[in-house]
């Protein structure tokens, strides 16, 4: 009796024992293994960006650059406008220069473009040099001139859109004289319809610039200051007032 009682006790033992490791085997197979992406996702969730940071911020939708849409065109057609006009005067060279030039400029009234007969003159001009009136029918052409010209063969230039630079050469130095060549002709192969001719007959001035109706007068030649006049009112007057066509 003794040794079954015993033996029982052994077998119940041993069912117990193989019993667990069992049921723990099978209890971890049944749990699925998380991964390890899951596994750090478990971890570390992700964090939600804070409400009101710049990170995913977009602007509201009809604004451009967070300007309204009609503002935003406004001012980038201003600021093109004023690019565009920027341009246009450092190209043309157009700008306060102008009002310089005008500022010592006199105008004269028109005194029409009657052709004279061959052989006609004309004294009842409203200015010496005159700017418009009766005048040759075929006149000079731009150039550099070492004799004076008529005055009625100068206007058929300045019709023509063209200027005269008169000089008296008892008012100047030789080298003031040929200064002035050089930059007339540098102005001529540019293109200017410019005429340089010597003349007495211009009264107390050492220069005179005329155009259609327009001139200038410079009593004493400084170097620097005077070319510049010269060159300002060759550049707004050259072909300002074409009237004519060479014929």
């Amino acid at each position: 009796m003794a040794d079954e009682q015993r033996g029982r006790r052994r077998r119940r033992r041993g069912g117990r024992g193989r019993g667990r490791p069992g049921a723990e085997a099978a209890s971890a197979d049944s749990t699925p293994k998380a991964t390890p992406k899951e596994g750090a996702a478990r971890r570390d969730p992700p964090e939600e960006p804070a409400r009101g940071g710049r990170r995913g911020k977009q602007s509201p939708p009809g604004t451009i650059l967070g300007l309204p849409r009609f503002l935003f065109v406004l001012v980038l057609s201003v600021f093109v406008s004023f690019l565009i006009l920027q341009i246009i005067t450092l190209v043309t060279g157009d700008g306060d220069n102008d009002d310089d030039v005008l500022a010592t400029v006199q105008t004269f009234p028109d005194q029409g473009r009657r052709h004279l007969d061959p052989g006609e003159t004309f004294n009842g001009y409203n200015s010496t040099p005159p700017t418009s009136g009766p005048q040759d029918a075929t006149g000079i052409d731009p150039g550099i001139y070492d004799t004076s010209q008529r005055f009625e063969a100068v206007l058929p230039l300045l019709e023509r859109g063209g200027v005269a630079l008169y000089y008296h050469p008892d008012r100047l130095d030789p080298s003031e004289v040929e200064d002035i060549k050089k930059a007339s002709e540098s102005a001529i192969r540019a293109g200017r319809r410019l005429a340089l001719i010597p003349h007495q007959g211009i009264a107390d001035d050492a220069l005179v610039v005329s155009a259609w109706r327009h001139q200038l007068r410079i009593q004493e030649f400084m170097q620097a200051t005077t070319m510049e006049q010269i060159g300002d009112f060759v550049t707004f007057f050259d072909g300002l007032y074409e009237l004519e066509t060479r014929r």
